[in-house]
C-alpha cells in the first residue's frame, strides 16, 4: 500500500496505489476533493482499490 497527497489551494489530492499478494499487479487511483472532506475522499479511494483488487491484498 502507498499513499502520496499534495494540497493545492483548498483542495486535496490523493493518490493510492495497492498491490496484489505476489506483486505482479497494481492497483492505482487519484482523486481529489476540498480539504475539508478529506476523511472522507481517503476512505472512498480505499474502497476503490479493494473493489479494483477484489480483496487480492494482504490484509
Amino acid at each position: 500500500m502507498g499513499a502520496h497527497s499534495i494540497i493545492q489551494g483548498d483542495e486535496i489530492v490523493l493518490e493510492a496505489e495497492l498491490f496484489s499478494l505476489d506483486g505482479s499487479q497494481r492497483f492505482y487511483e487519484k482523486k481529489s476533493s476540498k480539504i475539508e472532506n478529506a476523511e472522507e475522499l481517503g476512505k472512498e479511494v480505499g474502497q476503490i482499490l479493494k473493489k479494483k483488487s477484489n480483496n487480492s491484498y494482504k490484509k
